[in-house]
């Protein structure tokens, strides 16, 4: 949940300085973005490999039943 309130404040200060900040304000904002999207897409990244672990493992398992 921390991380959800993190994402919401990152989120909250870059619209707030994309619509009222100057060029440098804007161009930390965008950063900010950039950074929040490259964990996301890591997050996801790590999730999918998760599953077709998880996958993987029923398939076995289930092939070795008796």
């Amino acid at each position: 949940m921390i991380d959800v309130m993190q994402d919401v404040e990152v989120l909250e200060n870059a619209l707030i300085a994309l619509d009222e900040g100057a060029g440098d304000e804007k161009r930390s904002a965008i950063y900010s973005l950039q950074a929040m999207l490259q964990r996301k897409q890591v997050e996801v990244a790590e999730y999918e490999e998760w599953v077709e672990e998880q996958a993987a493992m029923q398939s076995w398992m289930e092939g070795n039943q008796i």
